[in-house]
């Protein structure tokens, strides 16, 4: 496990220890699937701030967990605005932090300065994960 550097400030100090609308704590970032969920919950709801932060390494308590932030995990990240997951894709920036102590992952979300279209967006919002396509029914002969 890599580890943050000692001159990087800890990040508790700044936003304290309970999840809230514009903060979000994950236990690990195993599951793709629930960190890109997280992203998008975060830009989605940013109609009355400017940005929303997921620190990965941090459980629903508030407790740090400790993970893995060198380079190729951060980059693993990082991918998520890039994959065509969320549209339109977020401002993210990805950092290795500390967390009480501890090494977490920090992921800053902006919403994206464009807005889709409601024909290209499927419900009209704007904001969600972009779902893979249906595999087509084989035909039955």
């Amino acid at each position: 496990m890599s580890t943050t550097p000692p001159e990087t400030a800890d990040v508790y100090a700044e936003l304290g220890d309970q999840e809230r609308d514009d903060l979000e704590f994950k236990r690990d970032g195993a599951d793709r699937d629930v960190i890109r969920k997280a992203i998008c919950a975060l830009a989605n709801d940013l109609g009355r701030r400017e940005r929303g932060t997921l620190l990965i390494g941090v459980d629903k308590h508030g407790q740090p967990t400790g993970v893995d932030t060198s380079d190729p995990e951060l980059l693993k990240i990082c991918e998520f605005r890039s994959e065509g997951l969320i549209l339109p894709p977020p401002v993210i920036s990805v950092a290795a932090a500390v967390f009480k102590g501890m090494p977490v992952i920090r992921v800053d979300v902006s919403p994206s300065r464009c807005r889709l279209s409601d024909s290209t967006a499927g419900s009209g919002s704007g904001w969600g994960p972009r779902r893979k396509p249906r595999p087509r029914p084989k035909n039955v002969t």
